[in-house]
């Protein structure tokens, strides 16, 4: 009986097999179709097929955030597994959650949203905005469906719900039916009136973001882009994709790319700026196919900006992201963030300490040129938090214009710096201030004024010794204490706390 059940099983393993090969041995013209890729996403990120191709163990069990990924994904994961060992495992860590207990929680670790109609935000409305913020952090405004409003000059566009690959860190819950991003997107008038609203608040910098904008169509696309880039107002437009990596055929679209391109020269006319920024954590995510996407979209005109997670297990180490911010800054991709990963419950193996961050920044300052080096940040609910390299330290020397400085080696400099005026003055201040403390405080010791006019024969007839909390005839005994021990007739009055 068993032999008969484990024979069904292999059976239906080879058929999974062979359903799944078919999607990955399709034509070169279906393969170059965005459009098809999305609709084999289904077959590709079925558990079963995951299996039978053993990119994932048989005993994993499907969880509430659903694995997402297209044949393209598919294929790169069973090409790194041949040869990439690491690459393999940094690939399937981005998509796949990490084993553990916490596996099923995979949400926002603190309260974002302040709009949700729950009894936590009924509770907390009556509370002033100060504590609000002390407390819980400003997080962001989403009074609009689809719009963040987490900077004063900045608006958020929540474009989409849909990723081509659902990645294990999104803090948005991409592929969770009662995910943030869900949550948040409407449908596509939603969207237009949240276009409206940027307009309407003259918001000079937009970001369109998701999901994963370019997963609508291109009329979708130019419906939602054209009013952002024809108002006045809107100085910078930013659109965030990860298909550059995840499904670079989406950019092989010429319909899609006459779209940019216009876009971006409409946007120049007016002395504005039109870009893209993608998501790259891996080397091994930069294959030809990516390649070719991003000249594409840099023969339209337009810059591509590239941010990074820093993920355990992933490229935590100073060569895999070295190696990452060359091959970037080779392409002409400019490397603008470097930021922490954010806590997201379900994904603490994906995080590193703040301190192993701060290190391998140290790193990157060391051994690669500027133009590789992107600004490292932690993100937080009161905005980015800049984070400096660790190792490296500057001690101004008082009254002087040197600056003594440690590089990440342990090697110190004296740097010659200008004169700078208002620096030594706060140090005169602080050296007035600390010479004041010293001169003045042995003067303001308080002396007892009937202890000063006490004989000899007074001090002599002492018979009682009292504490001043228990004689309640001094009216100002707790007033007194600084002056005790003193004596007041035939008492000796100690302090509250003895002497």
């Amino acid at each position: 009986m068993n032999n008969q059940k484990l024979f069904f099983q292999k059976k239906g393993c080879e058929t999974m097999k062979e359903t799944i090969s078919k999607v990955l041995e399709a034509n070169l013209r279906d393969w170059n179709d965005w459009c098809w890729q999305m609709k084999q996403k289904s077959i590709c990120s079925d558990f079963s097929n995951l299996s039978a191709l053993g990119l994932i163990s048989p005993d994993v069990k499907e969880q509430r955030r659903r694995v997402g990924l297209t044949p393209y994904n598919v294929k790169l994961l069973l090409y790194l597994k041949e040869s990439d060992p690491q690459g393999y495992d940094a690939e399937s860590l981005q998509s796949f959650l990490p084993s553990g207990k916490n596996d099923e929680e995979h949400q926002w670790a603190w309260a974002r949203r302040h709009d949700l109609p729950s009894s936590r935000f009924w509770v907390r409305l009556p509370v002033p905005r100060f504590f609000k913020t002390l407390f819980t952090g400003r997080g962001s405004d989403t009074e609009i469906q689809t719009l963040e409003k987490m900077y004063p000059h900045t608006d958020v566009l929540i474009a989409t719900a849909m990723c081509a690959r659902h990645c294990s860190f999104c803090f948005r819950e991409v592929g969770d039916a009662r995910g943030e991003a869900a949550r948040m997107t409407g449908s596509m008038n939603a969207v237009m009136n949240a276009v409206q609203a940027i307009i309407a608040r003259k918001t000079p910098h937009v970001l369109v973001t998701g999901g994963d904008p370019l997963t609508r169509s291109n009329q979708q696309l130019c419906q939602m882009l054209a009013p952002l880039v024809e108002s006045k107002t809107v100085q910078v437009l930013r659109l965030a994709t990860r298909l550059v990596v995840d499904l670079p055929m989406r950019c092989y679209d010429e319909e899609l790319l006459a779209m940019l391109r216009d876009f971006a020269q409409q946007m120049k006319r007016r002395h504005a700026s039109f870009r893209i920024v993608t998501h790259i954590n891996h080397p091994c995510e930069l294959t030809l196919e990516a390649v070719k996407a991003l000249e594409n979209i840099q023969a339209c005109g337009i810059e591509v900006m590239n941010q990074t997670a820093v993920l355990h297990g992933v490229n935590d180490d100073v060569a895999t992201l070295r190696k990452l911010l060359m091959e970037t800054d080779r392409l002409g991709v400019r490397n603008y963030k470097l930021f922490h990963s954010m806590p997201v419950k379900g994904t603490e193996k994906l995080r590193v300490p703040i301190r192993k961050f701060r290190e391998l920044v140290s790193s990157l300052h060391q051994w690669l040129p500027g133009t590789s080096v992107p600004p490292a940040n932690v993100v937080t609910l009161v905005g980015k938090m800049p984070v400096s390299p660790s190792g490296r330290w500057m001690f101004p020397i008082p009254f002087t214009n040197r600056i003594l400085c440690r590089s990440f080696r342990g090697e110190w400099y004296l740097f010659k710096d200008i004169w700078d005026i208002g620096r030594h003055l706060r140090e005169a201040m602080v050296l007035v201030t600390v010479v004041l403390i010293l001169t003045v405080l042995p003067l303001a010791k308080l002396s007892d004024p009937v202890s000063e006019n006490r004989t000899a024969n007074q001090t002599q007839s002492i018979t009682r010794v009292a504490m001043l909390a228990d004689e309640l005839g001094y009216p100002d005994a707790w007033a007194r204490q600084r002056f005790a021990p003193f004596v007041e007739g035939n008492t000796l009055y100690l302090p509250l706390h003895g002497l």
